[in-house]
Formats: C-alpha cells, structure tokens, sequence
C-alpha cells in the first residue's frame, strides 16, 4: 500500500460518520462549479438527507437567483427542453441545477438528453466554451417562435442531484 493510503482511508471513513463534514465538503464543490473551475458536479445520496436544500441554500448565498442565473430542472425534461435550459443560461457564472435527475440522467434516461450534457460539461473547452449542439431537421424554436440556432457555447456550471449511488 501506498504511504499515507491509511490516514486517507481514515478521513474518508470519518467522513462517512460525520454528515457536518460531508456537507462542508459539498459546499467547497458547488463554489468550484460556481467560480467556473469545474464545468459540473454530480451529488448523489439517500432521499431526505439534505442534497437539495443544502445547495440551493448555498447558491442562495453566493447570489445565484432562481431564473436569473439559475434554473432549476426538477424531474422529467426533454431533450429539447434541456438543449433550450442550457440555451438561456449559457453564460460563464449561470448555474443549471437538475434536482432528482433519476430520470433524466439515470440509466432510463433519453440517450438525447446524456449526449446533450455531455456535450455541455465537456472537458475539452475551447476559450468560447464547450461546443453543444441539436442536429434536429427544420427549424428548432423556442416556446415563444424565435429560432434558436442549433448549436454554441455554453460556458456556465450544472450541478446534477440524484438518489442513485456513485456506482450506478
């Protein structure tokens, strides 16, 4: 074993039994997000432990405001309808959060809506962003009937938060 391997494997135990420091290190993850030093953070855990309030307390905390420069996604989205999400918050600073995203990033999940999230948190930025587009025929629009263009850069963070486990 490495050296150190066991005061590592002693703090994540730590970790494991005390929920204060569990949440203290969320907290240093979604401001990461945040600041745009990572493009997304994943949040799994049992229901009813927290996941949601804590962040959106968080976020509350350092500005962000509900479809301002945030929009939270909670449940079913279409593809479109998460290609148009990241659309209107594209901007560096803006924060998409999809909240018990079961179905929407789990293994029942349209392939559509995974490789659109993929494209979005994609590690290999360009200076613009990261490059995400919607190869649909005809023209794509919004609810209102402007067109949006079928690609561009989105620059902005998404926090996913979801009952599965990291393993599944």
């Amino acid at each position: 074993m490495p050296a150190g391997f066991n005061k590592v494997e002693q703090e994540v135990e730590k970790a494991r039994k005390d929920p204060n420091q569990v949440f203290k290190e969320m907290y240093k993850y979604i401001k990461m997000v945040a600041k745009g030093l990572v493009p997304s953070l994943i949040i799994c855990g049992a229901p009813g432990v927290g996941k949601t309030w804590k962040t959106t307390h968080q976020l509350k905390a350092m500005g962000y405001e509900e479809d301002v420069n945030m929009y939270t996604i909670k449940g079913k989205c279409t593809p479109r309808r998460l290609y148009l999400h990241l659309y209107d918050f594209q901007d560096k600073n803006n924060i998409i959060l999809i909240d018990d995203a079961d179905a929407l990033v789990g293994p029942k999940a349209p392939e559509d809506c995974i490789n659109i999230l993929k494209a979005a948190l994609d590690s290999t930025t360009s200076d613009e962003g990261r490059l995400v587009s919607y190869g649909v025929g005809g023209k794509l629009q919004d609810d209102d009937g402007n067109d949006v263009p079928k690609k561009f850069y989105y620059r902005g963070g998404v926090i996913v938060l979801t009952n599965y486990n990291a393993g599944q």
